[in-house]
């Protein structure tokens, strides 16, 4: 064995030649996964078929669209309550306390459920025959079920406001 006196160069990087990839060329100008791609199919499969998503239609929203221009998110609150506003569903609470901030979501959040159940009801109720309807349906229990939790959470802030008259009263 002849050792080889010239010193080793390493090879200029060159990309995959598949659209969208920046991997190391492996053989035939393709990667690893692409080349075994044309092995097996005689053609680059994993661009076929992909589009670039759409963005949601709603100015400063970057989901991607889900129906009728809209994301799952405004989709969702269209069809529940007919309009978008980003007042509906806050993302996150704060770290307020929440005394504070319940005096106020609570009864609007309690309204805003009532509303959604009625129109999900009315449409249940208008439209036989449709095989939605059962999604429907789960989504009558599940506001039903939101609107009996926040109920509940209403119920100590009430008795926490009855119960200093309740005190005085006794000392009375």
């Amino acid at each position: 064995m002849k050792k080889n006196s010239e010193p080793l160069t390493p090879k200029a990087f060159q990309p995959c030649k598949a659209r969208g990839c920046n991997k190391p060329a492996v053989r035939d100008g393709l990667c690893e996964k692409h080349a075994r791609e044309m092995e097996l199919y005689s053609q680059i499969i994993s661009d076929i078929g992909r589009k670039d998503k759409e963005l949601c239609k709603v100015p400063g929203c970057n989901n991607p669209r889900h129906a009728r221009g809209y994301c799952n998110t405004h989709y969702g609150q269209l069809w529940r309550s007919g309009k978008i506003s980003p007042e509906l569903r806050p993302r996150r609470r704060s770290r307020r306390s929440r005394k504070d901030d319940s005096a106020i979501r609570i009864p609007k959040e309690l309204e805003r459920l009532n509303m959604q159940l009625a129109k999900a009801r009315e449409l249940y109720n208008s439209v036989v025959g449709f095989e939605s309807r059962l999604k429907w349906r789960r989504e009558i229990r599940h506001l039903e079920n939101e609107i009996e939790k926040v109920k509940a959470e209403l119920k100590p802030f009430e008795i926490e406001e009855k119960s200093p008259l309740s005190s005085q009263d006794k000392q009375i």
